[in-house]
């Protein structure tokens, strides 16, 4: 997939899923700053959706074609080792599978809006 393709797929998760969830929910980024992938990753390891909401420029586009821009543009190609990270993800969930089944209980949707 292209990026352009990634970062629409990004938009949809984020603006339909994410953003109308509770402002006082905790996020952790799953990369940090100065990752290959993003960019103007703040270097908090921890903050509310809500301050994302204001101070992040990607969750301030005004439609998702102004999102794919913005958050493509400047962006290098991915590392070598990108595409073989994707397909074992793919390939072998098996200890995902294992993690999700031993201790955790999912959460609804409904428990994570106040």
């Amino acid at each position: 997939m292209t990026q352009e393709e990634l970062a629409g797929m990004l938009y949809e998760s984020l603006y339909h899923k994410i953003l109308p969830l509770h402002d006082d929910i905790t996020v952790y980024p799953a990369h940090g700053a100065g990752s290959a992938c993003g960019k103007n990753m703040q270097k908090e390891t921890v903050d509310t959706l809500g301050n994302q909401k204001k101070t992040n420029y990607a969750l301030n586009q005004k439609d998702k074609e102004s999102f794919i821009k913005e958050v493509t543009d400047g962006l290098l190609p991915p590392p070598a080792y990108f595409g073989m990270n994707v397909m074992m993800n793919k390939k072998d969930i098996t200890a995902l599978m294992r993690c999700s089944h031993k201790d955790y209980m999912p959460l609804s949707r409904n428990s994570l809006r106040k």
